[in-house]
């Protein structure tokens, strides 16, 4: 059975402030350098490269997969006392601040109602 072919799922773009430093546009051709078939685009809560990205894919042949990598917040006052974190770690961060950050999801719209519905959530976050 031949390997499936692979898909980058996770990428920033210089749109996501220090975790990503490339137009969306370079992403494009370096995916295809790398013979993938589709790319997804997911910087931080927002869409902010995805409209040059898909474009940029469209117009070169690849697949262009609308996403974001949103952050999400956890009410700390609200886990009861006791509780560990995530797999059974801690709800510490190595410097002992309690996730100041919050979590990241990605989320990758699928269909049209996807995409409309990843565009609310992000304006209501």
């Amino acid at each position: 059975m031949p390997t499936p072919p692979y898909i980058e799922l996770h990428c920033h773009s210089g749109f996501s402030f220090l975790d990503g430093a490339s137009h969306p546009e370079e992403l494009v051709f370096q995916a295809l350098e790398l013979g993938y078939p589709a790319m997804a685009l997911t910087d931080h809560n927002g869409l902010y490269g995805s409209m040059e990205f898909a474009q940029a894919a469209r117009a070169e042949g690849l697949q262009p997969i609308t996403g974001a990598e949103v952050t999400v917040a956890l009410d700390i006052a609200g886990i009861p006392e006791g509780l560990d974190g995530l797999s059974g770690g801690s709800l510490d961060d190595p410097d002992g601040d309690p996730l100041a950050r919050g979590c990241h999801m990605t989320l990758l719209a699928e269909t049209p109602t996807g995409y409309a519905n990843l565009c609310r959530l992000l304006s209501e976050a």
